[in-house]
């Protein structure tokens, strides 16, 4: 029987606080098609629970950050919550205000927009090096 390999195109991100220490590392395709479109289904879900967030009945809390980990599970297509919130749970409330989950989200917002930004510089320097001789 024949074999197929494919690639999958993994990078690795290191998980660093804001302090500096070294959280863990996750595994995930930043140039995933799919994650912009999952990125936004995750955005709408974190909107509504937002709502949600102001109930202090213990259970519910918990089942809310559960349900907040299964969906950065989700969104990245790797386990990857018990690296992210290994030091809080996502309903953490930041000094600033903002969930912890929030922030985690817009450094992912970020890392994706740095790695795709890298590659699209990447694709036009080949589009440029091969179009150059039609150009002349």
């Amino acid at each position: 029987m024949g074999k197929i390999v494919i690639e999958e195109h993994l990078e690795e991100f290191e998980v660093v606080t804001s302090s500096g220490r070294t959280a863990g590392v996750v595994c995930f395709n930043p140039a995933d098609t799919g994650l912009a479109k999952r990125y936004g289904e995750v955005a709408e879900k974190f909107e509504n629970m937002r709502k949600l967030s102001d109930e202090t009945d213990e259970e519910c809390a918990n089942r809310l950050n559960q349900e907040i980990r299964d969906i950065f599970d989700y969104l990245l297509g790797q386990p990857c919550s018990d690296v992210f919130f290994a030091e809080a749970e996502p309903l953490a409330i930041l000094q600033s205000g903002d969930l912890y989950c929030e922030g985690v989200l817009n450094g992912i917002a970020k890392a994706v927009e740095e790695a795709t930004n890298t590659r699209i510089k990447r694709v036009r320097t080949k589009v440029d090096k091969y179009a150059k001789k039609y150009h002349k």
